[in-house]
């Protein structure tokens, strides 16, 4: 194997100019940085149908008293 592919290779895991480099690193970060998004994208898309919850249960307590009224 030459050298340059023995210092770039991904299934090595390690490269010698940059730590971060090679699938095993590489692989845990895509997987956590993904499961961070995909919680964040669950917060914000619950937080959100709360709020339309809200809405809706203020809007039908309203429809209520005016049909009371009448």
């Amino acid at each position: 194997m030459s050298r340059r592919l023995d210092r770039f290779s991904p299934s090595r895991g390690i490269n010698k100019t940059d730590p971060n480099f090679g699938y095993p690193d590489n692989i845990t970060r895509l997987i956590r940085d993904h499961l961070k998004l995909k919680l964040s994208l669950n917060n914000a898309n619950r937080i959100k149908k709360q709020k339309i919850n809200k809405n809706q249960t203020g809007r039908i307590k309203k429809q209520k008293k005016k049909i009371a009224r009448s």
